[in-house]
């Protein structure tokens, strides 16, 4: 069965459920914001500046090579390949969150929805290209915030080994699909977030 998109974040759901500082809260509602807008193929978003600072920095940590994105330019073309390579949509299970007024570590599995072409352009050994895939991999994100909640950056540190399950085309998550459907959700969060500066 598939899965429901609008439980793909589920720590963080209970999370915001606590009783959390202001600042705390908004950092997370940032999060949620920012993780729907990306599994929605709406990633230009995430640079409203509610959400993140005018120039973010991001880190890979990767067990092959280790990459640095200190630009929003930079970032965005990140955002725009992943975009294109249609693998966007992502589950997270088994999250823990460890939450300071700093920001926060997440370790989580990772449920990655992948075409069959871009699955072996992961690197991953498939040979019906025109199937759908689901990329399991455990990786501890480092989230970054200044005093406003505004996104600071990212500190990615995934698991160098991964599985990967084919899927029949019914059990598959397309962006457009979740788009549609957090559409509602992601348009509340933006009134909740207040007027853009």
């Amino acid at each position: 069965m598939r899965p429901n998109v609008c439980e793909f974040l589920r720590a963080c759901d209970e999370k915001l459920r606590e009783d959390l500082s202001p600042h705390q809260r908004r950092m997370m509602t940032v999060y949620k914001q920012h993780a729907s807008l990306e599994i929605c193929g709406r990633w230009q978003e995430i640079f409203d500046p509610r959400l993140t600072v005018e120039n973010p920095s991001y880190v890979f940590a990767g067990p092959n090579r280790y990459l640095t994105l200190n630009t929003a330019a930079t970032i965005r073309r990140f955002y725009h390949s992943i975009a294109a390579a249609k693998s966007s949509v992502r589950f997270l299970e088994d999250e823990e969150i460890y939450l300071t007024d700093s920001g926060f570590m997440s370790e989580a599995l990772y449920r990655i929805y992948l075409p069959g072409t871009t699955a072996k352009l992961y690197g991953h050994d498939v040979l019906e290209t025109d199937g759908y895939f689901v990329e399991t991999r455990w990786a501890i994100v480092n989230w970054r915030f200044d005093a406003d909640a505004r996104l600071v950056g990212e500190r990615i540190y995934p698991a160098p080994t991964a599985d990967l399950e084919q899927v029949d085309e019914k059990q598959f998550w397309t962006t457009d699909e979740a788009s549609v459907i957090l559409h509602d959700e992601i348009e509340t969060r933006w009134i909740e977030l207040g007027a853009s500066t």
